[in-house]
């Protein structure tokens, strides 16, 4: 057969399982992994091309020798993840490497029905954390912050119907690499903002001590995050599983600003809202947002929303208000679209880039 559905090479996988010390029972995160790619095609892979596995997890070194001294021509093919990744086949890989063998036969996972190498795109040209040594410029608790509201945007962004694409695709890419293990430039903000915060002693991101102490502090719980965003993805998240798993996000990082909390509250009653409540949730965003992630993706989405006639931001009194509400008429202006992706739609504004990034550190502005 040389075309699968996720579905079948669940059920070859579970066969070949059978009886093995590893058994059948496929673990959920496992499945999920399967499930994001949505066709698999068998192709000859050169080896060279596969990442190098993981050493010493649960790889079993005399079961990679008996397998380098058989004739390997009839051995199954491996599963690769559509990002080049193994899903099963650890094993073979390697014992094909021993025997010096340049290509193998590989189910290759293809991409999701949404278009990602158009978000991709966009990602490349507005992103906040292009580099490790950018979260030296944020505290402990700016992370912290940022995260949630990035988290909190999403959600939002998945109840409005102009938003609700650029919200599947932002968490299907944001998901693709699994729950925030390793540090990668071409994730999203939210992702490597997770990673930072599980991660706080990776030496790349040159955080200070007692920054790096309050994340530790943290009982941030990635998986579970991993999952709610997974939900997003598929367009799964009821009000009720939102509101729970909010509330409690809020108490695993620390968060202690009353406007987080209230923003929390109407953001999950979303379609219940006034424009007027409509309107102040997003101006507070912006507001805090633009302290800390005026250059990331899900900042420049949320200056889409202000935008629009019905949405657009409350009057602001202060003369730092203003500043915040010119930011973000600022970075819409050097917007650009995806027309594939969100055609038609509002939410395919996105912000100005790394441009907009760089002149704001550059300016020298300090952390509110």
């Amino acid at each position: 057969m040389n075309t699968m559905t996720p579905d079948q090479i669940i059920s070859k996988l579970r066969k070949e399982m059978a009886g093995t010390h590893t058994g059948n029972n496929l673990h959920q995160d496992f499945l999920d992994y399967i499930n994001q790619n949505k066709i698999f095609k068998l192709k000859n892979v050169p080896i060279s091309s596969i990442p190098q596995v993981v050493k010493g997890v649960g790889l079993d070194k005399d079961n990679i020798d008996a397998y380098a001294k058989k004739d390997l021509s009839d051995a199954p093919p491996i599963v690769l993840h559509k990002d080049g990744h193994i899903i099963d086949g650890n094993h073979r890989l390697l014992a094909f490497k021993a025997q010096g063998a340049q290509t193998i036969k590989a189910y290759v996972g293809e991409e999701t029905k949404l278009d990602l190498k158009l978000i991709d795109k966009e990602l490349a040209e507005s992103r906040l954390f292009r580099f490790t040594g950018s979260f030296s410029k944020l505290s402990g608790k700016d992370i912290a912050d940022l995260f949630y509201l990035q988290t909190l945007s999403t959600y939002m962004f998945l109840q409005d119907s102009k938003q609700q694409d650029y919200a599947i695709a932002y968490a299907t890419k944001t998901v693709q690499y699994g729950p925030y293990a390793v540090f990668r430039t071409s994730a999203t903000d939210l992702y490597l903002l997770a990673f930072t915060i599980d991660h706080p002693d990776y030496a790349g991101l040159k955080i200070s001590g007692s920054d790096r102490s309050f994340l530790k502090s943290l009982s941030f719980q990635n998986r579970k995050h991993y999952m709610f965003m997974q939900r997003i993805a598929r367009n799964e998240v009821s009000v009720s599983d939102a509101t729970t798993f909010l509330f409690r996000l809020e108490t695993q990082l620390k968060i202690s600003n009353p406007i987080f909390k209230q923003m929390r509250r109407l953001v999950c009653q979303w379609d219940n809202l006034k424009y007027s409540q409509k309107q102040m949730v997003i101006s507070k965003i912006i507001q805090h947002m633009r302290v800390k992630g005026v250059g990331s993706e899900v900042f420049s989405h949320v200056n889409a929303m202000s935008t629009r006639r019905e949405l657009k931001p409350l009057p602001q009194k202060s003369n730092t208000l203003k500043r915040a509400a010119a930011t973000a008429i600022g970075a819409y202006a050097g917007s650009k679209v995806l027309p594939k992706l969100t055609k038609g739609k509002l939410g395919s504004v996105s912000g100005a880039g790394i441009g907009a990034v760089a002149g704001y550190w550059a300016s020298g502005r300090k952390k509110i």
